[in-house]
């Protein structure tokens, strides 16, 4: 078994087992294990640290919208905020300022 450590913390651990081969791991084994583990430990980690930063943007996107449009005499306020395309990563508001009749 080999840690899995980012940035100081234990993410998880790797067990690593032979199948079909009776030979024990050796320490150019353990080394090449040891490797792998670092990289899938620094990819684990930053996959959590972009899903954790990308929700705190998409709530402070969301709680910095106006929930409701303020009542004007002379004018009608209409605006949609659609949702960003999976892919491009951006999304718009949309405002419509008409003069009431």
């Amino acid at each position: 078994m080999v840690p899995l450590r980012a940035r100081d913390s234990t993410l998880g651990f790797a067990q690593f087992i032979r199948h079909r081969n009776p030979y024990p791991f050796d320490d150019e084994d353990l080394l090449l294990a040891q490797e792998i583990a670092v990289r899938v430990a620094v990819a684990g980690d930053r996959a959590r640290r972009y899903t954790h930063a990308r929700a705190t943007a998409l709530t402070l996107q969301r709680i910095l919208l106006p929930q409701h449009t303020a009542e004007q005499s002379a004018v009608e306020i209409a605006c949609r905020s659609p949702p960003a395309e999976a892919q491009a990563g951006v999304g718009g508001d949309w405002y419509d300022v008409m003069p009431s009749c």
